[in-house]
């Protein structure tokens, strides 16, 4: 879609069970720590490296949202800074190459949790 600022895309807004906006994973990790969500950071970790997803340096805490599926049960979702820096991507296709998706994992838990 075309804005006053160049192209931009039109989202769906992220939504708890209840139909809540889903809040930043930043302002839960501030109420309830980070060991709180190890279930839910590592699944988030597992989905990037099985579908071979890089993100960039952008991904932090709070342009990621929590939602809450159930009130047991809750997902990651990024909404900023999913997509490669880099201009080659053909790695990213091969398995192999899945070490690059954990260094950057283990930069952003390094720099942010």
């Amino acid at each position: 879609m075309d804005t006053n600022h160049g192209e931009g895309f039109i989202l769906e807004v992220v939504r708890d069970y209840d139909g809540e906006v889903s809040k930043t994973f930043a302002h839960y990790i501030k109420g309830n720590g980070v060991d709180f969500y190890k279930q839910e950071i590592n699944e988030y970790k597992e989905y990037f490296l099985r579908n071979r997803i890089i993100f960039n340096y952008g991904m932090m805490p709070k342009n990621i949202l929590l939602r809450k599926i159930s009130k047991e049960k809750s997902q990651l979702v990024l909404i900023d800074g999913l997509g490669d820096v880099s201009h080659f991507t053909l790695p990213n296709k091969i398995p192999y190459f899945a070490r690059r998706i954990n260094r950057r994992w283990d930069k952003f838990v390094n720099k942010y949790l």
